[in-house]
């Protein structure tokens, strides 16, 4: 037989029971451990605290003698573009960090990590920005621009991995778009679009898209209310996502579709100005204005 200790525990009867010496001893070793495990290790550090945002203010302006080419290429931030009657461009940067400090310095020495150049050179502005570190979330470190440029330039090409664009006023000039998880959202502009997004939706309000103008997404949504050149050929394309055209009813267009048009306001027939629009997951409606 077993030897046992008179040491005892209750179960939910109320009534004592015998337990082993051996579980007696691994209970009593159990219990003397668990306040120093529950106290902490000295050596581990915990940061605590509420996470706060801030924001650190730069502003860059490029004067120019001839109208233009502009490109802006980043990581994650938001833009924005507005006109302005000035012979220049300027940016207004905000640089955004959120999370909990211990120090000043290391706060100082977060705002350190944003590199973001400018250059001026054969009449093309060019404007990088990047956050040099791995970050867990691009919310965490950010960049919103806000530009002033001519109504009238060259070109202006969008190059950005996350985040948004938005044009507040008119443009005219040809607008190119290289993105990865970032929309855009266009007011009016004059000019050959050429869009290209991964995960991307675009919307443009109004104007005119010009011959050989291009949208290609991967997965999101394609809306434009523009008018076309005559005799123009263009193409938007989605693999997930819908497609919304609409066109003034003054024009004659051929349509190419492939997916589910769920509505055409437009006559079949031959005509010299040409878009194919195509949604392998979606719907395609075609309207009237």
């Amino acid at each position: 037989m077993k030897r046992q200790l008179k040491c005892t525990y209750f179960k939910k009867t109320g009534y004592p029971q015998l337990i082993s010496e051996r579980s007696c001893i691994l209970l009593t070793f159990i219990i003397y451990l668990l306040p120093i495990f529950l106290s902490g290790c000295g050596a581990c550090k915990k940061v605590t605290g509420h996470i706060k945002e801030s924001i650190s203010y730069d502003e860059k302006i490029i004067i120019f003698e001839r109208s233009p080419e502009i490109e802006i290429s980043g990581d994650a931030g938001n833009i924005e573009v507005f006109n302005h009657e000035e012979k220049s461009v300027k940016f207004e940067i905000l640089k955004k960090i959120k999370r909990v400090y211990t120090s000043q310095e290391e706060l100082e020495s977060d705002f350190k990590k944003f590199n973001i150049t400018t250059e001026y050179k054969a009449d093309k502005i060019l404007l990088k920005f990047k956050y040099d570190t791995n970050k867990l979330n691009p919310e965490n470190q950010s960049i919103d621009i806000r530009m002033y440029i001519p109504k009238n330039i060259k070109s202006i090409d969008f190059k950005l991995s996350s985040g948004k664009i938005k044009i507040y006023d008119d443009l005219n000039c040809n607008i190119f778009a290289d993105l990865n998880m970032a929309s855009m959202d266009i007011k009016k502009m004059n000019g050959i679009l050429n869009f290209k997004g991964e995960m991307s939706n675009i919307k443009i309000s109004c104007g005119t898209i010009k011959n050989g103008s291009i949208v290609k997404v991967g997965t999101g949504n394609i809306d434009i209310k523009s008018e076309y050149e005559e005799g123009g050929y263009y193409e938007f394309e989605t693999n997930t996502g819908n497609i919304d055209l609409s066109i003034s009813s003054n024009f004659n267009i051929s349509f190419e579709s492939t997916g589910f048009v769920q509505m055409n306001e437009f006559k079949m027939g031959e005509f010299p100005t040409k878009i194919k629009v195509k949604s392998d997951i979606g719907r395609i409606c075609i309207n009237k204005y």
